[in-house]
This record gives C-alpha cells, structure tokens and sequence, in this order.
C-alpha cells in the first residue's frame, strides 16, 4: 500500500471554490443564521439567495442557489470524515505539519471503514 496520501485540497479545491470562497460561504451563513434564527439543518431558500448574493456582490463569484447548499454538504461530510478518522485508535492530529499521523495497519483500517477516507 502507497503510504503517500496527497493533501486534501487536491482535489477539494477546484473550479470556483477556493478556501476564500469557503471562508466567505460559512462566515455568510453564520451571520445570516445569527440573524434569522432559522432552526434545524435544512436551509431556508432565502438563505440560499441570499448567500449567493453576497458571493457574487463580495468575491465577484456567481452561483445558483443550489451551489451554496451542496458546498456546504461537502464541508459537512469532510467535516465528519476528519472527525470519525481522528477518533481511530491509532490515528492522531499533527497541528504543525496539518496531517493525520497513522501507521499503515491503522490506515487500513480507516480506509476498510469509511468510504471518504481515501478521497
């Protein structure tokens, strides 16, 4: 097995996401969640509008309504990913060099255990 696992944003950001667009995306939804108040996950479609508003007013980046919400599923689902790997015995958070630090046979396992792990 490979040892080799390139960075996430290999393959994360492309096309018009870009860690600003991300950093832009959930700073909008935290200050429009704070104040609508909108309950549980599912997002208003006037949250939808207004989040692709301010992309295309603050970074000159235009997108439906529909990119922000699958963007924001994606964030989620790798948000969940890094989480469930980090709480494998064996595997550990490097904060300096920013990579999980697992042995092979560790790694393996992840890699039977969840499908995202290796994307």
């Amino acid at each position: 097995m490979n040892s080799y696992i390139p960075f996430q944003s290999t393959f994360f950001y492309n096309g018009r996401w870009s860690p600003c667009v991300d950093k832009k995306l959930l700073s909008t939804m935290v200050c429009i969640k704070g104040d609508q108040k909108w309950e549980g996950q599912l997002i208003p479609e006037v949250v939808l509008v207004q989040s692709a508003e301010t992309m295309k007013h603050d970074l000159g980046v235009e997108m439906s309504t529909d990119e922000p919400k699958l963007r924001l599923n994606t964030l989620k689902e790798r948000y969940m990913t890094f989480n469930e790997i980090v709480s494998t015995r064996g595997a550990t958070w490097d904060v300096h060099h920013n990579v999980i630090v697992a042995s092979e046979e560790v790694w393996k396992k992840i890699f039977m255990g969840n499908e995202f792990s290796s994307l």
